[in-house]
């Protein structure tokens, strides 16, 4: 289950001076494109994108836009998701128990100072409005 709380822009200003410094393999000139299939053992995303990808421990976290995802192995059989999903880091087996739903697209991903939950920073739609920014924590 995920909480959802409105990003303050005090907030905003230490994540972004906390996320500021690049890693060493950030920008760094490549000689061609990245295949469109990196590799055949990691999950599909049937019906969108991904934006964002994070890793805790031995597990994948992905967020962007789409409503269905499927495991390698199984690519005929869609998995519900709701613009956030994870997956076995070693397998790429869909984790079924990780069912977080969220109403925006997930722009950003990052783990917490625990190393148990995931923040997932979103455009979220159901505001009065345009829409607003939310940070959601999901274990």
């Amino acid at each position: 289950m995920c909480r959802r709380a409105p990003l303050a822009l005090p907030s905003a200003a230490v994540l972004v001076g906390l996320l500021a410094q690049p890693g060493a393999a950030v920008n760094v000139p490549q000689a061609a494109v990245v295949s469109a299939n990196p590799a055949d053992w990691t999950p599909h995303v049937l019906d969108g994108k991904v934006d964002a990808i994070v890793q805790v421990g031995d597990t994948m976290v992905a967020g962007g836009l789409f409503t269905r995802v499927a495991n390698a192995a199984t690519p005929a059989t869609a998995i519900p998701r709701s613009n956030i999903f994870a997956f076995d880091a070693t397998t790429g087996v869909v984790d079924t128990a990780f069912a977080s739903v969220l109403d925006g697209e997930v722009e950003s991903l990052a783990m917490a100072p625990d190393g148990l939950h995931v923040f997932a920073g979103a455009a979220s739609p159901r505001s009065t409005g345009s829409p607003r920014r939310v940070w959601s924590s999901c274990a």
